[in-house]
């Protein structure tokens, strides 16, 4: 038996295991990295500006990303931005305290600092549970942080994200939760406070909840310990969360006089089913990190990284002439849906239609959708929006559409009970990889990827990336 694994338990897969103690150090870096920010909406903010907002994001963008997952209102939602701002994390364009839906949110430096070290805090757990899972391959993480590690960090941390959801469902189907019920409870399990306890469960079953020791359960109190410890949240407010948490199935109230609990046994084996899934999706993408850190060493200058292969490492000699970057607008939709977490959609050619059925390229659901409703345009690098004679109106910024209408960086369009924020940035453009033999300026040498590191069929389903 495992270390660790309390006895009288069928022990979980070992690599579901791995994937538990990724996500618990991503748990911690993430409040040693912004101590303080865990209220609703705040973590999500601040990953976007980190983010797809780092050259900015207009109040209503970030309205757009938050107030329907969590049910905010507007001023709460400004609340949670100044806050952020207070903390020296963010600049406001124009800098006024009365914020308006067409004020920017500029990320400052610590905010971006501070968030690539989290990213970085999470490049070694990676690493470790991407080689424990897959023993043939060894995944080196890298002492700093590249830009090009950041997409594989974000997308480990979203290998678990749909099929987390999946289990929710199954569980909620088997306790024939009402619609409105599990919208409330995924709006709960999203924030921190329900969300880490339903991780300390699952800590616990994967033998890794370090209070738990030999018992087959988890003391309330010790949980509620925890919580005060990560985010000052009082006994009494942690307890309550607890019974909620065993209404909805997803806990188990054990035998004994103090109120003890361990992950329901019906919700188990989903868990495990989405710990696993997610397992599959992390060798892949700590094989491309570990290929990244050997050309870690970027030149912001030149955009080229230089590393030096240490003593006796098989090394592939690539040259590539360094390039100046050029930059392209990209324009984007964060859609929020009922009862699903925001997505972002590009925009890609010179329109993007929308409606409830093929060929519109943007599908909604709902039956107030007209078939072909609106469509998106853009030219010039401006984009606008254009109803199609839809039965329940387009809405722009509140106002129903009558002509075709400019969008502008944080524009709100809603589509039946669709929002759909518009947004743009400057990224770069790509630029093709010329291989010059016999050129030395500009020379990588990088290690070989074996093999068994290289991605799987089993790419990341998850249509949510944030990076």
């Amino acid at each position: 038996m495992p270390s660790g694994e309390p006895p009288g338990r069928q022990p979980p897969l070992s690599a579901g295991r791995e994937v538990v103690r990724f996500l618990s150090a991503g748990q911690r870096a993430w409040h040693d990295a912004f101590p303080g920010l865990h209220r609703r909406a705040q973590p999500q903010i601040i990953a976007y500006l980190a983010t797809r907002g780092r050259g900015g994001a207009a109040v209503g963008e970030l309205y757009g990303l938050v107030k329907q997952v969590f049910l905010l209102d507007d001023a709460t939602v400004r609340e949670r931005i100044l806050e952020i701002g207070r903390r020296g994390l963010v600049r406001l364009d124009p800098a006024e305290e009365t914020l308006s839906t067409r004020t920017v949110v500029l990320p400052a430096e610590p905010l971006l600092e501070a968030f690539d070290r989290y990213l970085l805090a999470l490049a070694a757990p990676l690493c470790a549970a991407a080689s424990a899972i897959d023993p043939m391959a060894s995944h080196r993480p890298p002492t700093r942080l590249a830009p090009e590690h950041r997409v594989p960090i974000l997308r480990a941390l979203e290998a678990y994200a749909e099929p987390w959801r999946a289990a929710l469902d199954q569980v909620f189907d088997a306790q024939a939760l009402s619609r409105a019920r599990r919208t409330e409870a995924v709006r709960h399990l999203m924030a921190t406070s329900h969300g880490a306890l339903l991780h300390m469960a699952i800590e616990h079953r994967y033998g890794l909840f370090a209070p738990a020791g030999e018992e087959d359960s988890i003391l309330a109190d010790q949980m509620a310990a925890a919580l005060l410890t990560l985010v000052g949240q009082n006994f009494q407010t942690t307890r309550d969360h607890i019974s909620y948490l065993i209404e909805l199935g997803l806990l188990a109230r054990q035998p004994g006089k103090s109120l003890r609990v361990a992950l329901a046994p019906a919700a188990a084996p989903h868990f495990d089913a989405a710990l696993a899934a997610a397992a599959i999706e992390l060798p892949p993408l700590a094989a491309r990190i570990a290929t990244d850190a050997a050309v870690a060493a970027a030149r912001p200058e030149t955009g080229v990284a230089v590393a030096r292969p240490e003593a006796g490492e098989e090394a592939e000699l690539r040259t590539m002439r360094a390039r100046p970057a050029t930059l392209v607008l990209r324009h984007y939709l964060v859609v929020v849906v009922p009862e699903a977490a925001p997505r972002t959609v590009p925009i890609e050619g010179a329109s993007l239609t929308i409606g409830r059925l093929p060929p519109c390229d943007l599908l909604l659901p709902g039956g107030v959708v007209s078939r072909q409703h609106c469509r998106i345009d853009v030219a010039g690098g401006e984009a606008s929006i254009t109803d199609l004679g839809s039965t329940n109106g387009t809405y722009v910024d509140g106002r129903r559409l009558t002509a075709p209408a400019a969008l502008r960086p944080g524009t709100t369009i809603q589509v039946g009970a669709c929002v759909l924020t518009y947004g743009r940035e400057a990224v770069p453009a790509p630029v093709p990889v010329t291989l010059q033999d016999g050129d030395i300026e500009g020379t990588l040498r990088v290690r070989a990827v074996p093999a068994s590191g290289r991605a799987s069929a089993g790419g990341n389903k998850s249509g949510n990336s944030v990076a």
